[in-house]
């Protein structure tokens, strides 16, 4: 549960952000959600590899950092981008 408000908030930032350079919004929101799901994915794929599969706590904390990695990637996009507003001629 706690994922999930955490996924709506933080789409909630790349949306602003995307608006702040000018980009389309909901294309980079989407990007971040399937950046978070497939990273967690590969994260837990790799904790499940490493430690076993009887180590939910750590498990869980690999998959949600991860995932936080996914959205830490498309900010990192986000922000290379320059800003819609930015005056050139002064």
């Amino acid at each position: 549960m706690i994922e999930l408000i955490a996924i709506v908030l933080l789409g909630m930032q790349v949306y602003k952000i995307a608006e702040r350079k000018g980009q389309k919004q909901w294309p980079w929101v989407w990007r971040m959600v399937l950046s978070w799901i497939g990273l967690e994915f590969l994260g837990l794929m790799l904790a499940i590899g490493l430690l076993g599969i009887k180590n939910w706590t750590n498990l869980l904390l690999i998959g949600v950092l991860s995932g936080l990695g996914g959205y830490l990637l498309t900010k990192y996009r986000l922000d290379k981008m320059p800003d819609a507003n930015n005056d050139l001629s002064e």
